[in-house]
């Protein structure tokens, strides 16, 4: 009574099987749609630089505000600071306090307040805004002059309130009130130029300094002792250093005349891999999302990217690119800029 009839049963039984099929099909065009995508974005072409501006000298430091606006502050030889927000396309110049010159050698943003940046001359002055750039003050580094080249400064990301300024009289500085007052550290090694400072995200009390002609110093206890870390370095000339910002340790020093190093926890470095053609290096820029990534940027106009922690490298090649100075990702964009000598910003994807 309540039974299907022989020709109901035959006909759910005959949509059952279509089902199964159809089920099968999507699943093999799925897998195959799969393969074919990967296959892909293994073989793709590269995919060109495409040029950002802006009109001015060598673009000596490039950083970016990762809170979401993803601005790009550029430091330049003969424009001073200016800035570029994403989906704007033009630059904005960001003028500092007369007499503070133009050629701009260092950018960072605090890590917590995007609203808080840091710009450092070839004059001797370190300037601080809290309004991204709008104003300014001089945060007065003792025993700089005119003559003294600011060439880095490094954040705390931990604690940003702690910035460290390295400099050409071979100093240290160190302040842990956002610049309002500033205490002289221990030199690393020697009295060369203190050309690079890279704080461990891991650790905030190691330190590490890059200097040219003495190699890389190391400090564990928040720049107050230092120690030399140079064994295996192919050149004491380091123009640039990364650090992955994820365990384990490993970090990357460009050198003038060595190529790029790599050294891990231990603090003995070797010599990168096959591929990178070019021994004069001068930034260096790693990709948070992807580990073993890192980027290097090179006289003669020569970008390379290596997803091994530098055993092998490829070129990412631009032909209009003058020498690079300056690399910066933007992980959340997915983009990596470099800044050249004479020819702006260039920007491609990253990965």
């Amino acid at each position: 009574m309540f039974g299907a009839n022989p020709t109901q049963r035959d006909g759910r039984a005959t949509r059952n099987v279509w089902r199964r099929w159809a089920a099968v099909a999507v699943a093999v065009v799925v897998t195959l749609g799969a393969v074919a995508f990967s296959t892909w974005r293994l073989t793709r072409p590269a995919t060109p630089w495409a040029p950002l501006g802006p009109a001015a000298g060598i673009i000596r430091a490039l950083t970016i505000d990762s809170h979401g606006s993803h601005a790009l502050y550029a430091g330049s030889s003969d424009a001073g600071l200016l800035v570029r927000v994403a989906g704007d396309g033009s630059w904005r110049s960001l003028p500092l306090p007369a007499g503070a010159g133009a050629d701009v050698r260092a950018v960072a943003v605090d890590p917590r307040d995007a609203a808080i940046v840091y710009a450092a001359t070839a004059r001797g002055r370190l300037f601080a805004s809290a309004d991204r750039g709008i104003t300014w003050r001089d945060t007065a580094l003792p025993g700089t002059s005119i003559a003294t080249v600011v060439f880095a400064v490094a954040i705390d990301p931990l604690d940003p309130t702690r910035v460290y300024a390295g400099t050409s009289s071979g100093a240290i500085l160190a302040t842990v009130d956002r610049g309002a007052s500033w205490s002289r550290l221990e030199h690393p090694i020697g009295v060369a130029d203190v050309v690079a400072l890279l704080i461990d995200p891991q650790s905030h009390d190691t330190i590490y300094a890059a200097t040219a002609g003495a190699g890389v110093g190391r400090s564990r206890d928040g720049g107050r002792t230092w120690e030399p870390m140079s064994t295996g370095l192919s050149s004491p000339t380091v123009e640039a250093l990364a650090i992955e910002p994820h365990s384990p340790v490993v970090l990357y020093a460009a050198t003038s005349g060595g190529g790029v190093n790599v050294a891990d926890a231990e603090g003995t470095w070797r010599a990168a891999g096959s591929g990178l053609s070019s021994t004069v290096t001068w930034s260096l820029a790693v990709d948070p999302a992807r580990p073993g990534t890192v980027y290097a940027g090179a006289s003669g106009g020569h970008v390379f990217v290596s997803t091994d922690r530098g055993a092998r490298w490829r070129a990412l090649p631009a032909p209009s690119i003058d020498t690079v100075w300056a690399l910066a990702l933007d992980a959340a964009a997915d983009v990596v800029y470099a800044g050249t000598s004479g020819r702006g910003v260039f920007a491609r994807p990253a990965g």
